[in-house]
């Protein structure tokens, strides 16, 4: 299936995760991108918006005034973002919180909370998600209903309606298991590095070790993301409920 690709005023179609990569090379060393993703122009569709390394996701389920869904990032630390030099305090919904600037296609300038940003790994993922299941919402995001009134907004997670059984998945905890290395051990060690925080060696004993339980008691969308980070780099990984 084609899926129409939009990054600023560049158009295209993709058939694969591997397509939609290479389409966004040209564009990796551009501060501000505008990038959508479209079943057909009343489907599904997915917007990121990026500034540098960090952006955030809009989900749309059709083309008719869908009030949609937008991504939160539920592991945003203030003291951390700052240090990256994209976040100034701005003004949103009456209030002065951290914000991130981001540029349209058509020059408009808007900013958001910075805890509605994700680093750009997760933008990619959610990207080729959305490509290689045809248009589904990537289930590893944390996703906000838009369509609350603004009472529920913060800390009301989204409606997953297109998951099957998401209630009792979403509330469960997973445990991330390392079932097999696969022939890309340094990328993978690097991958759980990256999950884990671990020290190298730590990170190495841990994928040369016998249980290899890379995260435990972590939610089904958290342990959904670390499994598509391993598998990105060949690795075979299982998901036990804790």
């Amino acid at each position: 299936m084609l899926i129409n690709l939009e990054v600023n005023a560049y158009t295209s179609r993709v058939a694969s995760a591997a397509e939609l990569r290479q389409e966004l090379v040209p564009f990796a060393s551009q501060q501000f991108r505008e990038i959508w993703v479209r079943v057909d122009p009343e489907g599904p569709s997915l917007c990121a918006l990026m500034n540098t390394n960090v952006g955030w996701l809009m989900y749309l389920r059709h083309d008719d005034g869908d009030t949609g869904f937008s991504s939160r990032n539920p592991m945003f630390d203030e003291s951390d973002v700052m240090l990256g030099g994209l976040v100034f305090v701005g003004l949103v919904g009456g209030e002065q919180v951290p914000v991130i600037a981001y540029r349209l296609s058509n020059g408009q300038g808007d900013q958001y909370p910075a805890s509605w940003a994700l680093p750009e790994r997760d933008i990619m993922y959610a990207l080729e998600y959305f490509v290689e299941h045809e248009g589904r919402r990537p289930p590893f995001v944390k996703w906000h209903d838009d369509g609350l009134e603004d009472g529920q907004k913060m800390g009301a997670p989204a409606a997953a309606e297109d998951l099957p059984d998401s209630a009792q998945k979403e509330q469960a905890e997973f445990t991330v298991v390392l079932q097999a290395i696969g022939e890309k051990k340094i990328e993978v060690i690097r991958e759980v590095r990256a999950l884990t925080r671990l020290g190298l060696k730590e990170a190495k004993d841990l994928v040369e070790g016998v249980a290899r339980h890379v995260k435990e008691r972590v939610t089904r969308n958290e342990a959904e993301r670390i499994k598509a980070s391993l598998e990105k780099v060949g690795a075979k990984v299982e998901l036990k409920r804790s």
